[in-house]
């Protein structure tokens, strides 16, 4: 069954602005207003005062896109808020919130937000305190900025490897003893292009494609230090640090704040899945869903799928508690589609990330922040949307066509379900065109330039020329050209096709070719082939929705005409939404 998807209405932000030149006098802005009582009553729905509290309530949690349309349209904001909250309460009294798929919705949207708040609330705990930012920095020279190095490089294998260590050790030992360690690498290094330059090997910075461990010992060595021999595949490193270029704490502090708070979080994240556990029972239904749906899983419906699974067959064990085909099947229904495949395709990590959404969710829980802004709002807002989509799939379920309804529907409206099929020939023009630079090219032709070759065109067709060798010749419209210049087939009353294009080609005969179309795109030349009746048996699903969906409409208009909205100051609202 279709169902119709609900959002926000999506009102344009329009700001004005005033540019005032150099030199002009400009004034003061008005003085700071003082702020409005939460009891200050800023509008009224069916005569029930709707307060500063109130309308408080009502933004938190809402997206951006109801911050604009309450700032911009109020009274359209508050009709469709309270509408909202209308369909959700009836839903409510219908129990659907205790069905399937909407209860799990429901649940999954809640674990969401308070996943999302565990986190917020983890990066806030993971922060610095001013002290210990300046210890951060200069205990992790290697993450904010780069050493100038020079290497010698010996390659080796496993049969020359213990003399190539023991060459490695001498040169090191050379090195650190006074000798020349440009002079070392350019004797005995395998790395030509720093051999040349004395063992110059450019610098090294946190991002270089060395191992943790190199990098490392060369930032916590002081400048002139030789390293210890580091073996890597192929031979052994030997690094001396020549000096450091450290960026300023200043330059770096928001870097390095980031950098801690998410190593803090991502370490707090990898303990809580160290906890968990996920053990497949059932591997062979999860590869036989896969191959059902193979590049749509999104369609995926466990227990209808299977024949082999009961609902209370376990599929797998997450940690120690059984997930059975019943489970499972309800939880994958209330997800999204992305998401639903992705439970499919790989449920062992699927499990893991909703073990993971249920402990932070619990976090937040224990620690009362679902009772907090902005989560509580968040929580509101997702729960109505949620609610209010219940009730419309609820009342699309319940619509009823008659076939005498569907009947006498098609049997009144006939003129409508014609289809008219044609032949177009377009002629593109430019209000501005370029200059003609390769003469190989085709003109790009003005207005009237383009209006004159369409005129042609139907001239000569009339005077007995083949329209198919006019839209070989001169049409532009490569996907119609391509088929000859058939065009897909056009019903009387498709909104998608300008109403100019249906009007000339209904009002034409068979074989008839018509005057040019101007279009703000170019010129159509179109030649109507036919016009045939859809049958009934054509047409009948089509006429059946569009009752439905009619019926619908009027249904939620009437809900949400059922509101009477008076604002009688627009701007203490506005100061209301600014606070």
């Amino acid at each position: 069954m279709r169902t119709i998807s609900l959002s926000l209405l999506l009102i344009p932000f329009v700001c004005a602005q005033v540019q005032i030149r150099p030199g002009e006098v400009q004034l003061a802005g008005p003085a700071a207003q003082p702020a409005l009582r939460p009891g200050h009553v800023l509008a009224t729905a069916n005569g029930k005062p709707v307060t500063v509290s109130a309308l408080r309530e009502m933004m938190a949690g809402a997206p951006e896109v109801a911050r604009q349309s309450a700032t911009q349209r109020p009274k359209d904001f508050l009709e469709w808020t309270l509408l909202i909250e209308k369909l959700g309460n009836l839903a409510i009294q219908d129990g659907l919130d205790q069905k399937s798929p909407y209860k799990g919705r429901l649940d999954w949207s809640r674990k969401q937000i308070l996943m999302v708040a565990t986190m917020e609330k983890k990066r806030q705990e993971a922060a610095l305190q001013p002290a210990e930012v300046e210890e951060y920095y200069k205990s992790h020279p290697a993450q904010f900025g780069t050493a100038k190095v020079k290497l010698i490089y010996l390659s080796s294998d496993a049969a020359t490897d213990l003399r190539i260590q023991q060459k490695a050790a001498s040169l090191v030992k050379q090195a650190r003893a006074g000798a020349d360690f440009g002079k070392l690498a350019k004797l005995h290094s395998e790395d030509p292009a720093s051999a040349e330059k004395n063992g110059d090997f450019g610098e090294i910075g946190a991002s270089s494609k060395f191992p943790d461990a190199i990098k490392t010992a060369i930032f916590s060595s002081k400048a002139g230090a030789v390293l210890d021999a580091v073996k890597q595949d192929g031979g052994y490193y030997i690094f001396q640090t020549v000096s450091f270029n450290l960026k300023p704490l200043d330059q770096v502090r928001e870097q390095l704040l980031e950098q801690v708070e998410r190593e803090r979080v991502d370490k707090w994240m990898q303990e809580l899945r160290d906890r968990l556990t996920v053990k497949i029972v059932e591997e062979k239904f999860f590869q036989d869903l896969q191959a059902k749906h193979g590049p749509t899983p999104e369609r995926a419906d466990p227990l209808a799928d299977s024949k082999e699974v009961k609902p209370e067959t376990v599929l797998a064990v997450l940690n120690g508690k059984d997930m059975t085909a019943e489970q499972y099947t309800e939880l994958v229904k209330a997800l999204a589609p992305a998401v639903r495949a992705n439970a499919v395709r790989y449920p062992a990590q699927f499990f893991q990330q909703y073990l993971i959404l249920e402990e932070a969710s619990k976090v937040a829980a224990k620690e009362g922040w679902d009772k907090i802004q902005p989560y509580a709002g968040r929580l509101q807002y997702d729960r109505n949307q949620i609610l209010m989509q219940a009730k419309v799939d609820d009342y699309l379920n319940q619509v009823s066509v008659s076939l005498e309804d569907q009947r006498k529907a098609y049997d009144d409206h006939l003129d409508r379900f014609r289809i008219a099929r044609a032949k177009v020939c377009y002629i593109p023009y430019s209000l501005t065109p370029p200059p003609q630079t390769d003469p190989n090219m085709p003109k790009i032709l003005t207005e009237a330039e383009a209006l004159a070759r369409a005129s042609d065109i139907v001239r000569r067709v009339r005077s007995g020329a083949e329209f198919d060798n006019m839209i070989a010749i001169f049409s532009e419209d490569k996907e119609t050209k391509a088929n000859g210049g058939q065009m897909p087939p056009v019903r009387a009353d498709d909104a998608t096709v300008p109403e100019s294009i249906r009007k000339i080609l209904f009002a034409a005969k068979p074989g008839e070719i018509l005057e040019p179309v101007k279009l703000a795109n170019g010129y159509y030349v179109f030649r109507l082939d036919t016009i045939v009746q859809q049958t009934w048996e054509e047409i009948k699903d089509s006429v059946y929705e569009e009752i439905r969906q009619a019926r619908f409409q009027a249904w939620f208009d009437g809900h949400r005409k059922s509101f009477d909205i008076q604002i009688p100051d627009e701007a203490a609202f506005s100061r209301a939404l600014a606070q």
